[in-house]
C-alpha cells in the first residue's frame, strides 16, 4: 500500500440468513395443494439479509416469519408476512425479493413453491434474544452492529488499496452482506454497495476472514452480519 494512502475496517452488523453456499443451499419448503412429501429446494441466488439502519437504529429486535412463494421460473412472486415487527419485515422482504431457486420440477413439469422462513433480529445479546427452546423451526439469526463488533477472529485480512483507486484519488465504503457457518467461515459475500475499483480488494480479503464459533446455549450457530470496509487517502 502506498505511503500516501491508509485504509480503516470498520466491522458492522447487522442481519442474517442461510450461512451456507448459494450454489449448495436447500431448505425446506411446501408445494402449494400438494399432498407429497414436504420438497426441498436448490438456492440459485441467495443474498443474506442485513440490518436495516433505521430498524437499527430504533433498537428494534425479534422474530420474523415470512412465506416465500416461487413461480416455475425459480423467482419470487410473493411474500407474505405471518409475523414480527412490520419495519423488521420489510427490510427481510426487501432482500427475499431477490431470491431465485432452481425450478421445483415435478413429473417433468416445473412447478411453483412456498418457503418458510424464518429470521431472529438480535440487536444486543443473543443468549437473552434468543429463546433456549423452540417448539418451531430455529430462526436464522441476523446480528447488530454492537454485536459484530465484539466478534473475535481467528483469521483477519487486511485489504489493500487498489493502486488504481489511489491513482484515481477513489475513496468510499465497500458494504457487505456476510453469511457465517457455525465454523466461523464466511460462506456467502455478495457485496451490497462500493466503488467498483474498490469492490474486489475488499471481497477478496473479508472472504479470507474467519470467526471464532459463536455459541448459543453452548451450541455454535451460524449467522449473518453486515461488513464495512472503508478505505481512506492521507495527502
Amino acid at each position: 500500500m502506498s505511503r500516501h494512502a491508509s485504509l480503516a475496517l470498520v466491522l458492522f452488523a447487522a442481519v442474517s440468513l442461510f450461512a451456507q453456499d448459494s450454489n449448495a443451499t436447500s431448505a425446506h419448503a411446501t408445494a402449494p395443494n400438494a399432498t407429497a412429501p414436504t420438497p426441498k429446494v436448490a438456492f440459485k441466488t441467495m443474498i443474506p439479509v442485513v440490518y436495516n439502519t433505521e430498524a437499527e437504529k430504533k433498537q428494534l429486535h425479534g422474530r420474523v416469519d415470512l412465506t416465500i412463494l416461487f413461480n416455475e421460473k425459480g423467482r419470487v412472486d410473493k411474500v407474505d408476512v405471518l409475523g414480527g415487527d412490520p419495519l423488521l419485515a420489510k427490510n427481510a422482504a426487501s432482500f427475499v425479493k431477490l431470491w431465485e431457486i432452481f425450478p421445483y420440477v415435478v413429473d417433468g413439469l416445473a412447478r411453483p413453491v412456498k418457503l418458510n422462513y424464518s429470521l431472529q433480529f438480535v440487536i444486543k445479546s443473543v443468549a437473552d434474544e434468543v429463546p433456549e427452546t423452540d417448539t418451531e423451526a430455529p430462526a436464522h439469526l441476523v446480528l447488530s452492529e454492537n454485536i459484530s463488533r465484539t466478534l473475535p477472529f481467528r483469521k483477519k485480512v487486511q485489504p489493500v488499496y487498489p493502486p488504481n483507486a489511489i491513482t484515481a484519488r477513489v475513496t468510499g465504503s465497500v458494504a457487505m452482506a456476510a453469511a457465517i457457518n457455525p465454523d466461523g467461515h464466511i460462506t456467502m459475500l455478495p457485496p451490497l454497495s462500493g466503488n467498483p475499483l474498490l469492490v474486489p480488494s475488499a471481497v477478496d480479503a473479508v472472504k479470507q476472514w474467519q470467526y471464532e464459533p459463536l455459541l448459543l446455549h453452548g451450541m455454535p450457530i451460524s449467522f449473518n452480519i453486515k461488513i464495512t470496509v472503508d478505505y481512506d487517502l492521507i495527502n
